[in-house]
């Protein structure tokens, strides 16, 4: 993946068209293919497969490849590169520029729909314009995303992502970017001044114009009892982050947040699932965010999946689903699976209208309050931490970690984590089947960092499988992110 550094924001002078010497404001005599500036381009829809090639090719090609094989005029493909360097007219220094959008691309002098075109045909014919769901390899394939200077990376505390619609996978830590696995692009986000540098597991919730991140620095007076609260919301049109009130809010380590029709929701747990569970609810606009009424109760444990039905929250933690209402402020508790299988931590995924827990080997109906087993032939082993999520018509189980108690040459208290030895499997939603899949470039312990677009699952993050006698202990890994296609 090449390196990426600052987002291109139009010049002035550039518009002004003989203010840089390093921009060609006059094609010059004989120039071939000279084009007149002019308003619009093509009817490529920004973020789209084609418009991802295009900007592939204006951010990468050589001033050699642009004028050659591509077909673009000196004077413009002299111009385009002159933006991607920056006022210091230097590759890889911090002033270089990325183009986002069409829309940027088509401000640069001279660029027109003609020129778009051009470097769109030339895309196709690298294969850089790649359709839903081919851009991670053949289904059932793992592909290898390389490391990036600048994209946000941390342990599976110190780091969320998830997929936005247009956006690609949003990634924050301290730091923030957005990366657009068709075209292997990175673009850096930069968060509002508000965003507090040393966080904790951050965590992200997509909705209807976005997403909002929340994070919670308890590094800085101390934990649980102080903090600082971190807010911000994705604009999927504008591609910016802003600042969002945190007034109210009172973040935990374990945190959820989703998108419940008309507010956000906030689930928070507590550290050790103990009990305790509470729900902040917050509608854009708002001055601050509502505290709602907490449920204490012995199936409460780690918030491991929050999910909206369409009228409940549903919250997956540890031994029985838990609905939460926001409009009423009230929560219930849900029948407990047959199997009840009750790790630390562990997934679920909802198909749309029900709640898979593949460790449990069964589905909630949130509506009838009832559960069905699902298929076990060829169901994977019993394993904390694992990535569980639904990718179109199937649920992808991948990694984590199996635990065994009561270690130490005293007999002690501590335990050691082993990496489940599994590949990993899919589960049909159709069919009720599970398929084996293919073994991954490299295994994590915890795979919690993922995300998915509903056609491919992007995994990062995470902790290695390295066995020690304390879970904090163990390393992080500082591996190559990846990408699976079922």
């Amino acid at each position: 993946m090449p390196r990426r550094h600052r987002v291109f924001v139009f010049s002035p002078a550039l518009a002004a068209g003989c203010m840089l010497a390093a921009v060609a404001c006059d094609p010059g005599d004989g120039d071939e293919g000279v084009e007149s500036q002019e308003s619009g381009y093509t009817t490529i829809a920004e973020g789209s497969p084609e418009a991802l090639g295009v900007l592939r090719v204006a951010n990468e090609a050589s001033p050699q490849e642009l004028r050659g094989p591509a077909g673009i005029a000196s004077h413009i493909a002299d111009n385009i590169v002159a933006v991607r360097l920056g006022d210091d007219g230097a590759s890889g220094t911090p002033d270089d520029v990325v183009f986002t959008t069409l829309a940027e691309l088509d401000r640069v002098p001279f660029v027109t729909a003609s020129t778009i075109d051009a470097l769109l045909l030339y895309a196709k014919s690298r294969g850089l314009v790649v359709r839903p769901g081919t851009s991670g390899g053949a289904p059932g394939t793992w592909t290898v995303v390389p490391p990036q200077a600048g994209w946000p990376r941390g342990s599976r505390w110190t780091d969320a992502a998830v997929w936005v619609d247009g956006s690609g996978v949003l990634r924050v830590a301290s730091s923030a970017a957005r990366y657009e696995p068709k075209a292997d692009l990175v673009f850096p986000t930069p968060l509002p001044a508000s965003w507090s540098g040393a966080l904790y597991q951050p965590v992200l919730g997509t909705g209807p114009t976005g997403a909002l991140a929340l994070a919670y620095n308890y590094r800085s007076s101390g934990y649980p009892s102080g903090g600082i609260a971190s807010a911000a919301a994705w604009d999927r049109t504008t591609r910016t982050w802003s600042a969002v009130t945190t007034d109210g809010l009172e973040l935990r380590r374990t945190a959820a947040v989703v998108w419940a029709g008309d507010r956000w929701v906030a689930i928070l747990g507590s550290p050790a699932g103990n009990g305790t569970i509470r729900a902040q609810t917050w509608k854009p606009g708002e001055a601050a965010w509502t505290t709602a009424a907490k449920l204490t109760h012995p199936a409460v444990g780690r918030i491991n999946g929050v999910y909206w039905t369409g009228s409940e929250v549903l919250v997956w933690g540890a031994g029985a689903p838990l609905h939460f209402d926001p409009v009423a402020s009230t929560w219930r508790v849900g029948p407990a699976p047959a199997r009840a299988f009750v790790p630390l931590g562990y997934g679920a995924a909802w198909d749309g209208a029900r709640l898979v827990s593949v460790m449990d080997r069964a589905a909630y109906d949130p509506v009838t309050g009832t559960w069905a087993p699902i298929s076990a032939i060829g169901a994977p082993p019993d394993c904390a931490g694992s990535v569980v999520a639904k990718v179109g018509g199937k649920i992808v189980v991948w990694g984590g970690s199996a635990r065994n108690v009561a270690f130490g040459s005293s007999g002690g208290t501590g335990y050691r984590e082993v990496l489940c030895s599994y590949p990993g499997a899919v589960y049909d939603l159709t069919k009720d089947t599970w398929t084996a899949m293919a073994p991954a470039p490299y295994a994590i312990r915890t795979g919690s960092l993922f995300a998915t677009d509903g056609t491919m699952l992007w995994v990062g993050g995470g902790r290695d499988g390295v066995t020690s006698a304390s879970s904090t202990s163990l390393g992080v890994t500082s591996g190559s992110d990846m990408i699976y296609v079922p």
